[in-house]
């Protein structure tokens, strides 16, 4: 299976699971892949954006409450606005997960690339606010060349 790296996600699809039953990780995916087949057309069903390497690792929590099972996911994608919208929609129509009824949400889509610029905003203020401290002003350059003479004419 293709597996997208960090660096060429996308987007972020987020969102949270409930079910009446025990289920496990695998029914969920199974969930995934079976379910949204065909409604929204080949090119993004579940098995043809894992193989061509448009959709991540899903990552998934699980708690199992009784007899019953929440959880949250994660799906990483390089799909297009559009796409990763179909997608979305497409895992919310899902009302059965393994051998149990269940509900999905989707909670958010974040724009990886967005989240990654806010990040190298921030750590370049860092850098720019720590150059500016590290530089002497020019007072103080000449200060320090003119002592530096002072002590050379000594010495000569």
């Amino acid at each position: 299976m293709a597996k997208i790296s960090i660096s060429s996600t996308k987007y972020l699809i987020m969102g949270e699971f409930n079910s009446n039953g025990i289920i496990e990780k695998t029914d969920l995916i199974g969930s995934f892949f079976g379910q949204t087949e065909g409604l929204i057309g080949e090119d993004l069903e579940f098995s043809n954006l894992q193989k061509n390497g448009k959709l991540g690792r899903i990552e998934i929590n699980i708690k199992k409450i009784k007899d019953k099972t929440i959880g949250t996911f994660k799906i990483p994608t390089s799909l297009n606005k559009t796409q990763v919208s179909l997608v979305a929609a497409a895992i919310e129509s899902i009302k059965k997960i393994g051998h149990s009824n269940g509900n999905i949400k989707i909670t958010n889509i974040r724009d990886e690339r967005e989240h990654k610029r806010k990040e190298i905003i921030k750590r370049a203020e860092e850098l720019l606010t720590n150059l500016k401290e590290d530089l002497p002003n020019s007072n103080n350059i000449t200060k320090t060349i003119e002592e530096k003479q002072k002590i050379k004419k000594i010495k000569n």
